[in-house]
């Protein structure tokens, strides 16, 4: 099978986007061009939300993990590092879409000070809840061991 080419997207390219997308905004009401927005934001929220789910019970299989005390020092960081929690147009984002706003003032007593401290919390609680993080832990407690 031959590999497949990375498509460059060129500027003709961005800008037939660009008209495909005011296009549609000209088309459509303003609730539905903002419905729809949600919608994809929210796709892309939620995806993320099992990607990070996922990927550590891949690790937690793959043993790259001792312990679940490990396994959760590393999310800890990874969630502390994550784009959603660093940068505050996406921390903003993580509020529109977690089923878990309060988790910050939850866990630790206190509001949060900023939005990303808030986004940090729910993040955290929202990847928590995802069945693969939950059966992530439960193989990094059996060292491992998949079954």
């Amino acid at each position: 099978m031959a590999a497949r080419r990375k498509k460059t997207v060129t500027q003709s390219d961005a800008r037939d986007a660009c008209r495909l997308a005011r296009e549609y905004v000209q088309e459509h009401d303003d609730e539905t061009v903002a419905k729809e927005g949600l919608d994809i934001g929210g796709a892309y929220y939620w995806n993320e939300v099992r990607s990070l789910a996922k990927d550590y019970l891949k690790r937690a299989k793959e043993k790259e993990f001792s312990s679940d005390e490990e396994l959760e020092e590393d999310f800890q960081q990874t969630i502390d590092g994550h784009q959603f929690v660093v940068y505050t147009w996406w921390a903003r984002v993580v509020l529109l879409f977690t089923d878990n706003i309060d988790a910050y003032e939850e866990e630790m007593g206190d509001k949060p000070a900023t939005v990303e401290q808030q986004a940090y919390g729910a993040l955290m609680k929202d990847v928590r809840e995802h069945s693969d993080f939950e059966e992530a832990l439960d193989v990094a407690r059996r060292g491992g061991d998949d079954e």
